[in-house]
Parts: structure tokens; sequence; C-alpha cells
């Protein structure tokens, strides 16, 4: 892949430099308090949260990104129906506090297991879980999926059934 000719759209451009982009429109800045949704990537249109834990990067790798984007596009999905959190950068890690910033309808947990957000059920890998109303998914992480095919027709399957 040339990243040289890569061309992002101005939304995932603002989500990726927001603490960096200056208002040249005089708008004024928000307050720098540290939100749960500072921490996010995409927009949540279908209220899809991916719950990912990357103590390597900031958000996410630029490996991981593609091959989630590979997901999501085969889902008929973009990166702005979900939102995407990197657990490893959030202080309050707790499945109340996610649900209640996020709203979620499907929550997907790469290589964060149910104990890891203090869910108070425990389910396998690959096994979809119906809690309060939210559909919850608990496979490995996104660096494993990427190689082995086995695990990656194993998410197929459970993703089908939520989303197709």
């Amino acid at each position: 892949m040339n990243f040289d000719s890569l061309k992002l759209p101005p939304l995932l451009i603002r989500d990726l430099y927001k603490d960096c982009l200056i208002d040249i429109e005089g708008q004024g800045f928000q307050s720098k308090k540290t939100q749960i949704s500072d921490f996010a990537l995409g927009k949540n249109l279908k209220h899809i949260l991916i719950v990912i834990n990357d103590s390597q990067t900031d958000m996410i790798s630029e490996e991981e990104l593609d091959f989630l984007t590979g997901v999501l596009k085969a889902c008929k999905l973009s990166i702005q129906d979900v939102a995407v959190v990197n657990l490893t950068k959030l202080t309050d890690t707790k499945y109340l506090t996610l649900l209640e910033k996020f709203n979620p309808a499907n929550v997907l947990l790469f290589g964060v297991t149910p104990q890891e957000i203090d869910l108070p059920v425990n389910f396998p890998a690959f096994k979809i879980l119906n809690y309060r109303d939210i559909q919850f998914l608990y496979s490995p992480s996104l660096s494993v999926l990427k190689d082995d095919k086995l695990q990656k027709g194993k998410l197929w399957v459970c993703l089908q059934q939520l989303f197709l």
C-alpha cells in the first residue's frame, strides 16, 4: 500500500488530530478535561462499541486499523459507524461507564475479557451474549485474529449473526 496517495476523509482527520488542530473560525476551545470520548475513534453512528487493549499505541496500530476496517467493510460498516476505544488509555474501564457514554447496541471485545471491564457475566470467545439488551462478543485481539485463519472464520460467523 502506498501511503503517499492515501486520502483520508476530513472527519477522520479531525478525529485523529482533534487535540492538535487550531480553530481558525474563532469558535473557541472546548474544555481540556479528559473524557472517555477523547479516546474513541469513529462517530458511533450505529451504536457499535469496539473495545481493544493495546498498550503499545495511543489508539490502534496501523496494521490493526487496516484489518478492522476490512472486517467492518465486510459487515457493510465503516469506522464512522463504530466507536473504537483502547482500554489501556482509560482510567475508568467499567462496562457501566462505557455503556453510559456510548449507548451501544453491540459491544465487540477484541483482546479484552469480560472480567477486564467488570462485566458481571463470563462467556467464552466467539459466543454472542445478550446482556441488558446489548449484544456482547468477546474474541482474541485484532493482532492475533489477522494472522489466524481459523479464528477469523469463527469471528466472521458471529459478525454475520450480529450485522448481516
